[in-house]
């Protein structure tokens, strides 16, 4: 539905902006989604997004801003260990074979 796509779109950018605007930032926008994580139950950090992008039902759309969301925390992490170990996360989570899937269906 229109309204909740577009709250959707606001907080996955809201976030992102949050992240790369400094390391405080970043270091905020993973906790919460650490904290979200605990909250709701997910098995594995990034479950939730990861399911989004993989899902061929969902809107292109929301695809697209979780992925955009997705590369701007990678990118935007103060160090190459934090990187790596968001990476590690996301692999986990089952990432490559959501972008897989995504390139299969183009």
């Amino acid at each position: 539905d229109a309204p909740r796509a577009a709250t959707r779109a606001a907080v996955l950018e809201l976030l992102a902006v949050v992240a790369a605007h400094s390391p405080a930032g970043h270091a905020a926008v993973v906790a919460a989604l650490h904290y979200f994580r605990a909250a709701t139950g997910e098995g594995a950090a990034f479950e939730g997004l990861v399911q989004a992008v993989g899902d061929a039902t969902a809107a292109t759309a929301l695809r697209r801003d979780v992925l955009l969301f997705v590369n701007t925390l990678v990118n935007a992490a103060p160090d190459l260990a934090d990187r790596a170990e968001l990476r590690a996360q996301l692999h986990s989570a089952g990432l490559g074979r959501a972008l897989a899937g995504v390139a299969a269906a183009v």
